[in-house]
């Protein structure tokens, strides 16, 4: 008679042969990763240069922008976690979430376009309102693309090695265009001399159209794979924000999320001031933002292999751990300290920082598997609505509270035309914030997600053990786990009370 051990055993070795199958061609993941060259370009564009846009060239007052950067994040709040819900359930030739990168492309265009128009006014009401309405735009495309697209990547394989290898590609093409967004507009708007709104504009539309057909690369990627849900039963929108907040894994992937993200968003907006008004250096923001950005880049392979041969969390704090030290020691650094040595940290905090973004971002995918595990249930559309959420809503309150801080302390905003900044000198409080908000704020940030991160569970291990026997439920089976096991992997990444 053949031992139930192993029976189990035979079944994980047949389920792991299937996982072969999940391997993903080079093209299917350059089609798939160029998607972020929107994803990440698209969105430090806007943190880097939106801010600075508004109060340096638009002139609106910094007290109000901050109204603007909040007004989308309430409105995030009804349209990510409602996208993701109707992504799941879209029916099309195409699948659940290609049309929306087809028909969503041309609208990327517009909206950057329509972001940095040249607005002109001198009522202070009428300049808020056009941001509002610009910013809006902008969030309500961003979220009927990108929020699909995350679920895209975590049902584009349900191998634990190449669901990182595919966000590893995804990743690289973000970096790419955070680079180009960081080293080129300031190139295109110095271009037009003392005219910045048209260099703005002029800017915005060539990132537009980059933006858009790297949207339109993804229509083109790999089909999309339906998997059966085990469990039937419709599951309502609320039920499914509700379950979600219920499995553990997700609120520490949330917290991981959620702490190193409004970090780097505040180090990424707070550079422009940091350089302009702490460093009086304005002419060096390209400079600081590439050098960040190509040290991120360089990193990531190697954040990757650290993911793959001893697990993501360990990346994730590792990274943690090197952008906390650095972090301090920059916050340390005087103004006057040489070029090179000031560059020399960001590079170091930046190789930190580039764990601490990447990291999450493979992690998603496993999270839905885990909820699959819970529930029976494939909802990769709603928990990546929920992680978009997350994403903007981070950034959009960090972001918020910076520069509501900055205008409560007495920004000065630089009279319209103006084009040598280091002229304007910030009050000495101002200059201080700015210097806390590059260093120590971020640091705090990120300790609390590195504390997160040390109670993650889901490992290699747990995953595979996790597919395995999903794969057997899905085909009919009994499952690969026994009882005590599905309850001890219940406990560990769901809920105590599992």
């Amino acid at each position: 008679m053949v031992k139930p051990a192993i029976i189990n055993a035979k079944k994980r070795e047949m389920s792991s042969e299937r996982l072969s199958s999940e391997r993903l061609s080079l093209k299917t993941k350059i089609l798939f990763g160029l998607g972020d060259v929107y994803g990440g370009g698209g969105f430090q564009l806007v943190s880097f240069f939106y801010a600075i846009f508004l109060s340096d060239t638009l002139g609106l007052n910094m007290k109000l922008i901050p109204i603007v950067l909040l007004s989308g994040k309430v409105w995030d709040a009804i349209s990510d976690p409602m996208m993701g819900w109707i992504s799941d359930r879209t029916k099309s030739r195409w699948g659940r979430r290609h049309p929306y990168f087809l028909f969503g492309s041309i609208a990327v265009a517009l909206s950057y376009v329509l972001l940095f128009w040249p607005f002109s006014s001198e009522s202070q009401t009428a300049l808020l309102a056009f941001a509002v309405i610009a910013y809006l735009l902008f969030c309500t495309i961003w979220t009927i693309v990108m929020v699909p697209y995350f679920a895209f990547g975590a049902e584009i394989s349900l191998d634990y090695n190449e669901r990182t290898s595919a966000t590893t590609f995804r990743l690289l093409f973000s970096l790419i265009g955070s680079l180009l967004a960081s080293a080129v507009p300031t190139a295109i708007i110095s271009g037009f001399g003392s005219n910045t709104k048209l260099g703005y504009l002029v800017m915005a539309a060539v990132f537009g159209v980059l933006f858009g057909l790297s949207v339109l690369a993804v229509f083109f990627s790999k089909k999309e794979v339906y998997r059966p849900d085990i469990n039937k039963d419709k599951v309502g929108f609320i039920t499914s924000f509700i379950n979600a907040l219920k499995i553990r894994s997700f609120r520490q992937y949330v917290g991981m999320f959620i702490f190193g993200m409004l970090g780097i968003d505040i180090v990424s907006m707070i550079m422009a001031y940091y350089t302009r008004y702490y460093l009086r250096m304005d002419g060096v923001l390209a400079t600081f933002l590439t050098v960040a950005l190509v040290s991120q880049l360089v990193m990531l392979p190697l954040w990757s292999f650290i993911a793959k041969k001893f697990g993501k969390r360990t990346a994730y704090m590792a990274g943690g751990a090197i952008w906390v030290v650095m972090g301090t020691i920059l916050f340390f650094m005087p103004a006057t300290a040489p070029l090179p040595a000031i560059l020399g940290f960001i590079v170091l905090v930046s190789m930190g920082m580039g764990a601490v973004m990447f990291i999450p971002h493979t992690i998603l995918g496993d999270i839905t598997d885990v909820a699959e595990f819970a529930y029976g249930k494939r909802q990769e559309g709603s928990f990546s609505g929920f992680a978009t959420l997350i994403r903007k809503c981070s950034s959009g309150i960090g972001l918020a509270a910076v520069t509501g801080v900055l205008g409560f302390l007495g920004y000065i905003t630089p009279p319209e035309g103006t084009t040598n900044f280091t002229l304007i000198y910030q009050p000495p409080v101002v200059e201080s914030a700015i210097k806390l908000f590059i260093s120590l704020v971020p640091v705090a940030l990120v300790l609390v997600g590195v504390f997160i991160a040390g109670r993650y569970q889901v490992t290699r291990e747990n995953h595979k053990m996790l597919i395995t026997h999903l794969n057997s439920l899905r085909e009919g089976g009994p499952g690969t786990l026994t009882e005590d096991e599905v309850l001890a992997l219940r406990r560990l990444l769901i809920s105590k009370k599992a």
